[in-house]
């Protein structure tokens, strides 16, 4: 794809994007032949723990973005939304994206640039075992703030949030 974009004359005005939606899938047969795609992080695709939906997010940009630059801030991938709006000079329709996030001066790498450090992960589920043929799974929640978490496991038969993790770091 790349080979392609510079064959055509693109690549120097192109801000070009690698990333996942979740976390890794996680089946037995991958773990016997030593591919952890959560790469240690806790339980897998979908889970309300970092296993779940903490992602490799890599970009380049010629001009833009500092060739083998890094950032240790967090992003959502819903905020490509309003930092692709920015980055055309548009704005994000008020009835698209409300909670959507730009992120454009972190890949650009401005000194103090402005980043999302408080995020919830609604969909998230816990797994008991590995996420195919797992014998339980119950839905969850996780809440970011700063490097505090907190993941908290819905209670059906309440209908609440009842049992909770927190955690710093």
């Amino acid at each position: 794809l790349v080979k392609k974009i510079k064959e055509e004359g693109l690549w120097e005005n192109t801000l070009f994007i690698v990333t996942s939606d979740n976390g890794g899938l996680a089946l037995e047969e991958t773990d016997l032949h030593g591919h952890l795609s959560s790469n240690g992080l806790r339980q897998e695709k979908s889970s309300a723990y970092e296993g779940g939906h903490r992602v490799p997010f890599v970009a380049t940009w010629p001009g833009k973005i500092k060739p083998e630059s890094s950032c240790d801030k967090r992003i959502l991938v819903l905020d490509l939304m309003a930092t692709l709006y920015e980055l055309t000079g548009r704005s994000v329709p008020d009835d698209q994206g409300r909670d959507s996030f730009s992120y454009l001066k972190l890949l650009q790498g401005v000194p103090d640039a402005p980043y999302r450090d408080k995020a919830i992960i609604t969909n998230g589920r816990l797994y008991e075992g590995k996420q195919m043929g797992t014998k339980k799974m119950e839905d969850a929640i996780c809440v970011f703030d700063g490097n505090w978490k907190l993941v908290a496991k819905w209670d059906k038969q309440s209908k609440a949030h009842k049992k909770w993790a927190f955690m710093n770091g």
